[in-house]
């Protein structure tokens, strides 16, 4: 975006010195013109993903636009991590240790 806006920037400083000395670029109207397209589209690109309604709620722009949500579900997601390491050691014990069948 701010790639976007150098662009308009610049074509609003070439408007200014179409006519005069300070053009020594030489830009003509159909530079300047060129120069407010580039920067538009730029511009509408660089937001495509930082603005729309559906981010994903671990996209960063999300979680900088709600912090409280995202600081809530971030202390769910430690707790269900937590209780997920707490279960595992439990939920292995019959794998490490196989009921044995007497032969017999």
């Amino acid at each position: 975006m701010a790639v976007g806006a150098l662009f308009l920037v610049s074509g609003f400083v070439h408007i200014f010195v179409l006519d005069r000395s300070a053009n020594i670029l030489d830009f003509g109207m159909t530079n300047v013109i060129f120069t407010f397209v580039m920067g538009l589209l730029i511009i509408t690109f660089g937001m495509y993903g930082r603005v729309t309604g559906g981010l994903p709620h671990d996209n960063p722009y999300w979680r900088r636009r709600h912090p409280r949500e995202a600081a809530r579900e971030s202390l769910a997601a430690r707790r269900r991590e937590r209780a997920r390491t707490a279960l595992a050691p439990a939920q292995e014990a019959p794998a490490r240790y196989p009921a044995t069948r007497s032969h017999g």
